[in-house]
């Protein structure tokens, strides 16, 4: 995924005449930009807040089973060793989008990190250089 992809993702997204959405109980419709292992970008529209689409980005560990074969000769750990070295770098990953204005939170027992923002006009295309997460180390990404 690049910048652009998301960019134009996102405008398609964005131009949708309200009345041609489908909204949730929730009153949200949720369009998915992008979607990794360990990350999935939304755009987000309310019923109630017309004009502005927010950019969703969750972040949680993926499902990690390590198989003997995919091991290296460093042992065992080696894999676990890359998953936490990705959690780190999707960490720093979040933390500058809140650089951008993003509001941090976790949801539930299963720590799925959200940054959130809303945008009344379309995001300035440095956004969306920022919104590429990084790649995974690990055979999990």
């Amino acid at each position: 995924m690049n910048p652009t992809n998301l960019s134009e993702r996102y405008s398609e997204y964005a131009s949708i005449a309200p009345e041609d959405l489908e909204f949730n109980e929730d009153g949200e419709s949720i369009a998915t930009l992008h979607q990794t292992t360990w990350v999935r970008i939304l755009a987000v529209r309310r019923k109630n807040a017309k004009g502005t689409v927010s950019i969703e980005v969750e972040m949680s560990l993926p499902t990690c089973s390590p198989e003997p074969e995919s091991q290296t000769r460093m042992g065992p750990d080696c894999l676990m060793r890359d998953v936490v070295l990705d959690t780190i770098d999707h960490m720093s990953y979040l933390l500058e989008l809140n650089d951008l204005g993003f509001e941090l939170d976790v949801l539930g027992h299963d720590c799925l990190w959200t940054a959130a923002k809303s945008f009344s006009k379309p995001p300035e295309s440095g956004v969306f250089e920022q919104l590429v997460p990084p790649s995974p180390k690990s055979k999990t990404g």
